[in-house]
């Protein structure tokens, strides 16, 4: 579980770089290579509160299910849209995709961010 910096409710910044790695058979032994992101059909972020204790896998009940914006370099990342900030509390996702012609895959490291209290910087609270 990776620990993301904590978010103010209501703040829109933009969400942590992403890369996407994977282990691949070379000879006998495997090797950590950086994923060509160009060879899946999608690649988003599958975002839960911790309220939320549906399937996990069942991604039609995620609070955030959202596609990644990937630059040129392969990097990836997300930007908030109201209201994916408006519920404090922490939560907990990963990113999820499919290549072409391929089976679903679920990233095997988590991570975890915490929405806090209204900062300077968010949105006026109502």
């Amino acid at each position: 579980m990776r620990r993301l910096k904590d978010m103010g409710q209501g703040d829109l910044w933009p969400f942590k770089y992403f890369r996407v790695w994977e282990n691949q058979l070379v000879g006998e032994e495997f090797s950590k290579i950086k994923s060509n992101l160009a060879a899946f059909t999608e690649l988003k972020i599958s975002i839960r509160h911790e309220n939320n204790k549906s399937d996990i896998n069942d991604h039609t009940k995620d609070d955030i299910y959202v596609n990644l914006t990937i630059d040129v370099a392969n990097i990836c990342h997300w930007v908030p849209v109201a209201p994916n900030t408006d519920t404090v509390g922490r939560y907990v996702g990963r990113i999820v995709g499919k290549r072409a012609g391929g089976e679903p895959f679920h990233s095997d490291e988590w991570f975890e961010y915490y929405v806090t209290a209204q900062t300077n910087f968010g949105r006026e609270q109502i």
